[in-house]
């Protein structure tokens, strides 16, 4: 009889010390799942930055590649086309003939004060012509975005170049320009169905290009209004912050933002030949996914 009560305690032991254990083992996996999760978050979002800055570095070096090109055509124009000659009726002739052979939409004379003088095409004029024509009066080379008569977004290539006006004056640079699909083409920035998709804006917030996608126009609204103001304390706005000033400092910025409950990772980098930046945006959704699958494999 004593053997029995012995045995029945060593099996009662035995139970609450494997019920003990199962509960101590789903404790410390539950926590260690927890953990492994909260790790995997931080480790694909690593990863979507990574990606992110990489695919803006190849944008903005295909960016320069394509843009470098352009403005070694206008700089060949000025290379052959004297700028001492002055039968202006012959001299713009042959700046024409030279556009149009490098297949250039549009050409046209800026002076020092930033007044155009069309030679071909209909006239342009830049949309932000004060950093334009300052580039051009220091000798730079400088891209930008402008409008034509007729109200078609064009691209502007000015290049440092002395050319006598009609009015009298020498010009401060020679303007070649080309329809804006340009850049939307060769840098795909309204294309569907990508991993991510781009807004080129400028320093101050404002859009150089817009990509259809509208979900994220309120923030650079707000961008442009936190540049103009002093900024609150709120975790948005400390980000809004931190985006100007690297807008600002031609830096590059990653951050993450909410847009209609959902968060948005984004990623900046400053475009050469301009005042521009790139901005690439990944939903949130895309990385949600990837950590989801990872915490199914690991929980089956």
């Amino acid at each position: 009889m004593a053997g029995r009560q012995k045995n029945d305690t060593t099996i009662q032991f035995l139970i609450y010390s494997f019920i003990g254990l199962l509960i101590f083992s789903i404790v410390i996996f539950s926590i260690l799942g927890i953990y492994m999760s909260q790790k995997s978050r931080k480790a694909v979002y690593k990863v979507g930055e990574i990606y992110m800055s990489g695919m803006n570095e190849q944008m903005s070096r295909h960016f320069e590649t394509v843009i470098k090109l352009r403005f070694d055509q206008v700089s060949g124009i000025v290379s052959v086309v004297s700028t001492d000659n002055n039968d202006k009726e012959a001299l713009y002739e042959e700046l024409i003939y030279r556009a149009q052979v490098r297949d250039f939409d549009y050409l046209a004379l800026c002076s020092a004060e930033g007044d155009f003088q069309t030679l071909y095409g209909r006239s342009i004029q830049p949309l932000n012509p004060e950093p334009f024509v300052e580039a051009l009066l220091q000798g730079e080379q400088r891209v930008a975005v402008g409008v034509d008569s007729a109200g078609n977004e064009v691209v502007l290539f000015g290049v440092d170049a002395a050319y006598p006006m009609s009015n009298g004056d020498r010009s401060t640079g020679l303007i070649a320009a080309v329809p804006l699909e340009y850049i939307t083409d060769f840098l795909s920035l309204e294309g569907e169905g990508q991993l991510m998709y781009y807004h080129i804006i400028r320093p101050d917030g404002s859009f150089v290009i817009q990509n259809p996608n509208t979900e994220l126009w309120y923030l650079f609204e707000q961008l442009q209004k936190q540049l103009d103001s002093t900024a609150n304390d709120s975790s948005e706005e400390h980000s809004l912050q931190k985006f100007g000033a690297a807008l600002k400092d031609h830096k590059e910025y990653a951050g993450i933002f909410e847009v209609n409950g959902e968060k948005r990772q984004i990623y900046g980098i400053s475009l050469p030949y301009s005042e521009w930046y790139l901005v690439s945006v990944m939903p949130y959704t895309i990385l949600d996914n990837a950590i989801h699958n990872l915490g199914s494999q690991r929980i089956f």
